[in-house]
């Protein structure tokens, strides 16, 4: 073989095996991105059913806002309808930045500065979200009370005060959305750490 020829098919298999490299790259960047998806589904399937629930509570509000009629209750059910209106959205958002990186199309750099953005977004939204979940729980009762039970406990306040079983009741919600929120925290903590580390592969 002359020496021209075995240029040229080495040109060729150059040319050949630079394709199969960059159509691996390819396959191997939306193999990631696929894998990526999946693992925030873990998060955002909850937080979309979160928010279908929010909306219904808050509807559900609104349809009985009439029977609001105390500046006080009238204050706790507008309230409660802003935060079910709001922090939904807030989070969501937060998802969806991180949802939305497009791994092929940027560089590593890139991908991961714009991941942190939203990583730090979603963390800071969670634990206003907690502040602002504790509020709606003590805000929720005073409405939902008077919307099904037509009671108010603002004017009853000595009747529920000295309620052992309403008390009681008051006390295990606490506790359950402390314990409900640390675990949710920790699911949500693992699942981000997961999703950090399957873009960590591609450095």
């Amino acid at each position: 073989m002359e020496l021209d020829e075995m240029k040229t098919l080495w040109a060729s298999m150059s040319v050949e095996l630079d394709k199969q490299k960059k159509l691996t790259d390819k396959i191997i960047l939306e193999m990631t991105q696929e894998k990526y998806k999946n693992r925030l589904q873990k998060i955002s399937i909850p937080e979309k059913l979160s928010a279908i629930l929010c909306y219904i509570v808050l509807v559900l509000i609104l349809a009985n806002f009439k029977k609001l009629d105390t500046w006080y209750l009238l204050a706790a059910g507008l309230a409660s309808m802003l935060i079910l209106a709001v922090l939904p959205l807030l989070s969501l958002k937060a998802i969806k930045k991180m949802n939305s990186i497009n791994i092929a199309r940027n560089n590593f750099k890139e991908t991961f500065a714009s991941y942190t953005k939203g990583k730090q977004l979603f963390y800071k939204i969670s634990k206003l979200g907690i502040f602002l979940g504790m509020a709606l729980m003590f805000m929720i009762i005073p409405v939902f009370l008077k919307i099904f039970k037509d009671r108010n406990i603002i004017e009853e306040s000595n009747k529920y005060l000295g309620s052992p079983l309403f008390l009681s009741s008051l006390v295990i919600a606490v506790i359950f959305f402390v314990f409900f929120t640390q675990w949710v925290s920790k699911h949500y903590s693992k699942t981000i750490t997961d999703a950090e580390n399957i873009l960590k592969e591609l450095e």
